[in-house]
């Protein structure tokens, strides 16, 4: 069995891409029968290629990068369950790879969110859980 090695095809990716989308947007209040999304206007809150929410730079293996969402691009402040997020993983080199999304307060799960090919641009759409402290980690 072949193992990958965590974000070994981000090492030399020139970028991360971290956004929400308009019409599928953070829940508001307690999760259960009284949660609520709101659509948000679509704003990028992270870019490693320019450095808009983190440095621009190439990420490692194993490299982490901890987002703050609430309180950015319009996502309130308070009262933030969780987001939906857009990422995107471009003009990558090396080997093959994944990223997982994940809140800052808990370990890295197993499953990964984006599994990444070398030389391609990959996508997905995540729901993550905002930690108490409002941040979350879209690499690992």
């Amino acid at each position: 069995m072949k193992r990958t090695r965590p974000m070994a095809a981000l090492a030399l990716a020139s970028a991360l891409v971290v956004s929400l989308l308009a019409g599928i947007a953070p829940v508001h209040a307690a999760i259960g029968p009284a949660a609520t999304y709101f659509p948000l206007t679509p704003s990028r809150l992270l870019d490693t290629r320019n450095g808009t929410g983190a440095p621009a730079t190439r990420l490692g293996a194993g490299a982490n990068i901890d987002l703050t969402a609430v309180g950015a691009g319009g996502v309130p402040a308070s009262g933030v369950a969780a987001v939906v997020l857009n990422i995107t993983a471009t003009d990558t080199t090396g080997p093959d790879s994944f990223l997982t999304v994940f809140p800052a307060d808990k370990t890295r799960p197993l499953a990964s969110n984006l599994n990444v090919k070398a030389g391609r641009t990959s996508t997905n759409l995540v729901k993550v859980a905002v930690p108490t402290t409002g941040a979350s980690r879209p690499a690992r």
